[in-house]
């Protein structure tokens, strides 16, 4: 039983994230928000909400017909497969995080 239940595993002023290496547990210093956003992008934004689960992203455009934005991706990877890794059932991937792609 993990001492810290809630926020993934984590203490209590930290921020439980899956950086696509393993889980981590997460805390900006106050003040260091900018710097944290700009040296450690993927986590702080992961820290923000932001999914960590893509794998070659290869690009992004804007639709004003339909105002709609789109993507692709070019990998289904790690973190992209729903509890599993390679094909096999596997938590690490999205233990700590959103688990936003469940493919």
């Amino acid at each position: 039983m993990s001492l810290y239940p809630t926020n993934g595993g984590c203490p209590p002023t930290y921020t439980s994230i899956n950086s696509n290496i393993a889980h981590e547990c997460l805390r900006v210093i106050e003040g260091m928000e900018l710097f944290a956003s700009r040296f450690e992008t993927e986590r702080y934004a992961a820290m923000l909400g932001a999914t960590t689960e893509w794998r070659k992203w290869e690009g992004i455009t804007y639709s004003s017909y339909d105002n709609r934005i789109y993507t692709s991706i070019s990998e289904v990877r790690y973190g992209m497969e729903d509890f599993m890794s390679k094909g096999k059932p596997s938590k690490s991937f999205d233990e700590g995080g959103n688990n936003d792609i469940r493919l």
